[in-house]
């Protein structure tokens, strides 16, 4: 089978293709390029493609490949996953009639706008976004989403010195909550927020590191919570799954749009969530990474989309 996936456009905060390309599949870091390979099968083809890029074409293999900007999309695919609802993917679909269309829309795109074409599957991030997409298309497909950690997320054996983890990569993104972590959480936990500086006074109990992605799994493992204040704009905020990577328990406000049950996570209303953040840290966390491998882990959400894929074949 070929696969394409349309990884999205490309990004803006990316100063040189050398960020998005690699010497080979192990050094890569984007999970959606890992699950794509992970799905492959030993006669597959493979390629990711962003769009608006640069041109450039990095080979992982005979039968893999990362490309950007202009590329040969006339090639026959089985499958093509498109990956955040952006209307610059509509030339590519409409060039395959015949492939399996698959859409998933990401935070506020989760619902496909009205096309010429049918996708032939949505993915939702929980049952609450399934509900809505089928309330705009009635008969669709419509699957929850696996969304796994890149292979980068392990636990990392070094002394714990904060008690919490905090992603926000953008502070001023209202989606964060930030500011309300700021003015809630307790001045006698210790807080390691990952992410650029805000514009705005930091507490002095939260400290703020701006640190490469691979260097990511080391500052979590000093951490005893992973924590996701976000609002339910935010689906399916990835760090969750990177937390439960690193055997980290992970609790977020009750309204994040996530399959809470998939994630196993703890969630709490405002009132109660630096409560509910203060006992995880007393939780047996031996479970958390045995869950990760079994249920979320780059294996694990590979064999769950090859098993959506498959029973389409099969239809």
């Amino acid at each position: 089978m070929n696969y394409l996936m349309l990884r999205g456009l490309y990004p803006k905060d990316r100063k040189h293709p050398d960020e998005i390309f690699h010497d080979s599949i192990q050094q890569e870091n984007d999970v959606w390029t890992e699950l794509l390979y992970a799905m492959m099968g030993s006669a597959d083809t493979g390629t990711v493609a962003y769009l608006n890029g640069p041109d450039r074409e990095r080979q992982y293999g005979e039968r893999f490949r990362v490309v950007c900007g202009k590329f040969d999309h006339n090639t026959p695919v089985h499958f093509i996953i498109a990956r955040g609802g952006f209307k610059e993917y509509n030339p590519v679909l409409a060039a395959h009639p015949h492939a399996v269309k698959v859409y998933y829309g990401a935070g506020v795109r989760y619902i496909p706008a009205k096309t010429d074409f049918t996708y032939d599957m949505i993915l939702a991030d929980c049952e609450e976004q399934r509900k809505a997409v089928l309330k705009v298309y009635p008969f669709a497909n419509v699957q929850l989403m696996v969304k796994p950690a890149s292979h980068i997320f392990h636990p990392v054996e070094i002394r714990k010195q904060y008690d919490f983890c905090f992603v926000a990569i953008h502070p001023s993104d209202p989606r964060k909550n930030v500011r309300w972590v700021y003015e809630t959480v307790p001045r006698s936990a210790t807080v390691l927020q990952l992410g650029n500086a805000p514009t705005f006074k930091v507490p002095p109990n939260v400290t703020v590191k701006h640190i490469a992605r691979e260097k990511m799994p080391k500052a979590m493992s000093k951490c005893r919570v992973g924590i996701c204040p976000y609002t339910a704009d935010d689906s399916c905020p990835r760090v969750v799954p990177e937390f439960m990577a690193c055997g980290l328990p992970v609790v977020a406000l009750k309204d994040v749009s996530i399959n809470k049950q998939l994630y196993l996570m703890h969630t709490a209303k405002k009132e109660g969530f630096w409560e509910a953040a203060a006992a995880a840290m007393h939780q047996d966390l031996s479970h958390v990474l045995v869950h990760y491998a079994q249920f979320l882990s780059l294996p694990a959400a590979a064999e769950v989309m090859r098993y959506y894929l498959e029973g389409m074949i099969h239809e």
